[in-house]
C-alpha cells in the first residue's frame, strides 16, 4: 500500500561530504560488534562527531528547522526533543532541572512557530525533570506497596508514594510541577507535548506522572482557552516489553473509567541493550542459580510482532474515540500493517488523530512515503550539545542495523552523482566540494569494510580541515582491493 519514493529531492543539494559521513556513519552501525562497544567507539572524536551531525538537528531547537527543510517540503513534520536526559545518577541538580525545563518551553514555542495545517509535538524527557534516581526510589515505593502484582499491573497511586521520604515527595512535586508548567504552554500553544520512555526499572514513577497529566490534561473542555485539540499529553509504550499490550489494556480501561483520551506513542523500544545489561548485572548479582525470567522479548521478530499488535489495539481504541496515537516505526511492513487497518476501520489520513514518526537521520523513504498518501508523518529531531546527547548517540548506534533501506538508498545517490551524470555536471559538483571525497565516492560505492575505513581516513582529514587532493599515483589500493585511500590523508 506504501509505494516506495523517489528521494532525490532529499539529496539534490547535500554535499558529498555529507553524503559520505552518512553512508560511513550507517555502514559502521550495521557491523554485528558495534552495538556492545558503543559507548566505546563514542570516544573516538572523529565517529562522535559525524554521528552527531547524522542523528541530531544541531545544539539548539532553530537548527532543526534547517536540517528539516527538505524534509518538509515532502510534507513531513517535525517533533522538537531536548536531547538532555539522566544527568548523574548520584548528584541532583534543582537548577539544572529548571534550566532544562525552559529549553523544552522555548522547544514548544519553536514548534508551535511552525505549526501548520497539522499540529506540531514536542517531546520532553522526565529524567531531565528530575533525577533518575528519585524516580527510582519512587518506583521501588510502588512496587513494595504492590508486592502482588506484576509489573503489569503496576497502578501507582497517592497512598503508595507515602512510602517516600517527605524531600523525595516534594522533589516529586516539584517535577510534577514543571511538567504542568510545559504540558500548559503546550495546550496553550497548539502543541502537543510526549513524554519520552525511560528504562522499565522507572516505569511505575513514569506511569504515575503520565497518568496524572492525563487526567488533567486530556479530558474534554480541559484545553478550551488553549490552542490545542484533543488530548494535550501522550505517554511512550516500548513493544519490546512482554507487557506492552496488557499496560495498554490497563491503560486504555483506566483512562475511559476517568473519562480522559490517551493518548499514546508506541515505539519498539530505545533501552534494549541497557535493559538487557541490567538483567544481566542483576542475574549475577543474585545468590539464586535459577535462571531469572526477563521482562524483554528475545528477539526482534517478536518485538516487530509485539509492536503490531499493540498498534491493531490502539487504531481500534482510536475508532472508538478512546485514544489519540504516534506510531514511531522504521519498518515498513508495520506502517503498511497499519495503513491497512486505518482503510479497515476508515480512520481517515488527514483527519484521524494517527501519526506517524521515524527518527533523523533514519527512514526517510518511509517518512516521505507516508507523507506522499497523505498520513501525518513526523521526524523526531532531537537537539542539544555532544556531550548532552552521547546517550542519544549510543542507542542509535545500537539499532540502526534495522535500517538497510537508507544505507542502500544513500549509496544510490553517490552512485547517481558519481558514475550516471552528464560528465559536466558531476564536474561541477566535484569542483564545488572536493575532489578526493568525489574520487573516493566513485572508485567504492559498495559499502564494504575496507570503503569505511577509506572514507574515515578522508573525514578524518577533512575534520582537520585539510585541502585533499588526490591524483592517481597517490592512490593506494587496500588489503581486498575493495576502496583507494589517499595515503596523505591517513592520520
Amino acid at each position: 500500500m506504501l509505494d516506495h519514493p523517489d528521494l532525490h529531492p532529499l539529496f539534490q543539494h547535500t554535499p558529498y561530504e555529507e553524503l559520505l559521513r552518512d553512508l560511513t556513519v550507517l555502514n559502521i552501525c550495521s557491523f554485528p560488534s558495534v552495538a556492545s562497544n558503543a559507548e566505546g567507539l563514542l570516544q573516538l572524536q572523529w565517529v562522535r562527531e559525524a554521528l552527531y551531525r547524522h542523528f541530531s538537528a544541531g545544539p539548539t531547537s532553530e537548527d532543526a528547522w534547517a536540517r528539516m527543510l527538505a524534509l518538509r517540503s515532502e510534507g513531513v513534520g517535525a517533533i522538537l526533543a531536548y536531547g538532555c536526559q539522566v544527568l548523574s545518577s548520584t548528584e541532583e541538580s534543582e537548577q539544572q532541572y529548571e534550566e532544562n525545563a525552559r529549553v523544552m518551553v522555548n522547544s514548544i514555542d519553536e514548534a508551535a512557530s511552525f505549526a501548520r495545517q497539522q499540529q506540531e509535538f514536542a517531546t520532553v524527557k522526565l529524567s531531565a525533570l528530575g533525577s533518575a534516581s528519585l524516580l527510582g526510589r519512587a518506583s521501588q515505593a510502588m512496587r513494595a506497596a504492590a508486592a502482588d502484582a506484576s509489573m503489569a499491573d503496576d497502578a501507582p497511586t497517592v497512598q503508595q508514594l507515602l512510602l517516600l521520604s517527605k524531600q523525595d515527595q516534594a522533589a516529586l512535586d516539584t517535577m510534577l510541577t514543571r511538567l504542568r508548567w510545559l504540558a500548559q504552554r503546550a495546550a496553550l500553544q497548539g502543541v502537543k507535548l510526549i513524554l519520552d520512555a525511560e528504562v522499565s526499572s522507572l516505569r511505575p514513577a513514569y506511569d504515575y506522572v503520565v497518568r496524572r497529566l492525563m487526567q488533567e490534561f486530556n479530558r474534554p473542555g480541559a484545553t478550551a482557552h488553549g490552542l490545542t485539540s484533543g488530548a494535550v499529553v501522550y505517554g511512550t509504550y516500548q513493544a519490546y516489553m512482554r507487557n506492552a499490550r496488557s499496560c495498554l489494556f490497563a491503560d486504555l480501561a483506566q483512562a475511559e473509567q476517568g473519562g480522559y483520551t490517551l493518548g499514546a506513542k508506541l515505539v519498539a523500544g530505545a533501552y534494549m541493550f541497557e535493559e538487557a545489561r541490567m538483567l544481566e548485572e542483576a542475574a549475577a548479582a543474585s545468590s539464586s542459580p535459577a535462571k531469572r525470567y526477563s521482562p524483554l522479548w528475545p528477539s526482534h521478530s517478536q518485538t516487530v510482532a509485539s509492536f503490531n499488535e499493540c498498534a491493531q489495539l490502539l487504531l481500534g481504541s482510536v475508532k472508538d474515540g478512546c485514544a489519540e496515537v504516534m506510531l514511531g516505526t522504521h519498518n515498513y511492513e508495520s506502517a503498511e500493517r497499519a495503513v491497512a487497518t486505518m482503510s479497515r476501520l476508515g480512520l481517515s489520513p488527514s483527519e484521524s488523530p494517527v501519526h506517524f514518526g521515524q527518527l533523523l537521520g533514519m527512514a526517510d523513504e518511509l517518512s516521505v512515503a507516508l507523507a506522499k498518501k497523505g498520513f501525518k508523518t513526523y521526524k523526531n529531531c532531537p537537539y542539544g550539545n555532544v556531550v548532552t546527547m552521547l546517550p542519544y548517540l549510543a542507542r542509535r548506534m545500537q539499532e540502526t542495523k534495522h535500517t538497510e533501506q537508507t544505507l542502500q538508498l544513500v549509496q544510490e545517490e553517490l552512485y547517481r552523482r558519481t558514475v550516471l551524470q552528464p560528465a559536466e555536471e558531476a564536474a561541477a559538483r566535484v569542483s564545488a566540494h572536493n575532489e578526493a571525497v568525489a574520487a573516493m565516492a566513485s572508485r567504492a560505492v559498495g559499502g564494504n569494510q575496507e570503503y569505511c575505513q577509506a572514507v574515515s581516513a578522508v573525514l578524518l582529514a577533512v575534520a582537520a580541515g585539510d585541502n585533499l587532493q588526490m591524483d592517481e599515483s597517490d592512490a593506494e589500493p587496500l588489503d581486498g582491493g575493495g576502496a583507494t585511500v589517499c595515503a596523505s590523508a591517513v592520520m
